[in-house]
């Protein structure tokens, strides 16, 4: 993929990303030929084992800690996830959360939700102040919002939310979204 760093190794082979928040989809997604695993939630008893279990199928998992019950959200608790857990990354929503990830080493993507116009200018002000590695627009299917961002900001994005369509991970790909991340078991398997 032109453009993109080392860092981002893990995302050139496939750009589907298995998004998951149960067991059932969990089992699905380490079955699939997907590479990466969003668990959108967990809880602290779990998630430890969770976690290993994909890594040992060599898959990345990245976790969404505003949804990981029995964690607060503050630096101790990402030092917590960096030095306990160990995922490939995170996923949060607030600027605050995704700098104490980035203090401890963790791969940090920042989910953002597109409502409005205003919206598009708060997020990318949240993104420049966080400075998170990845940005996650939500919703995904948006793909003239999800170019306008791309070019306003100087980190990859991946495209989630309501996407379930293979014609929606086309209209991302092409507005620029580097992945998509979906919860639609039937587009893992492309």
């Amino acid at each position: 993929m032109v453009g993109l760093d080392e860092r981002y190794g893990w995302i050139e082979n496939k750009r589907v990303i298995a998004a998951v928040s149960d067991q059932t989809s969990l089992v699905k997604a380490l079955k699939s030929p997907v590479e990466v695993i969003f668990l959108l939630q967990s809880d602290i008893i779990n998630v430890e084992k969770i976690v290993s279990v994909v890594k040992s199928v060599n898959k990345k998992i990245f976790l969404h800690v505003d949804f990981l019950s029995g964690l607060s959200s503050d630096v101790k608790a990402m030092e917590y996830v960096a030095k306990k857990i160990k995922p490939s990354g995170i996923i949060s929503t607030r600027p605050s959360t995704i700098r104490s990830a980035s203090q401890f080493g963790l791969f940090a993507i920042q989910r953002v939700f597109i409502l409005d116009s205003r919206s598009v200018k708060t997020a990318i002000s949240s993104v420049e102040s966080a400075q998170p590695d990845m940005v996650e627009i939500m919703p995904g299917i948006m793909h003239s919002v999800t170019a306008n961002i791309v070019k306003q900001i100087t980190v990859p994005v991946i495209a989630g939310g309501l996407v379930s369509q293979p014609e929606d991970v086309k209209g991302a790909i092409e507005a620029g979204a580097v992945a998509i991340s979906t919860g639609s078991s039937e587009l893992w398997e492309s």
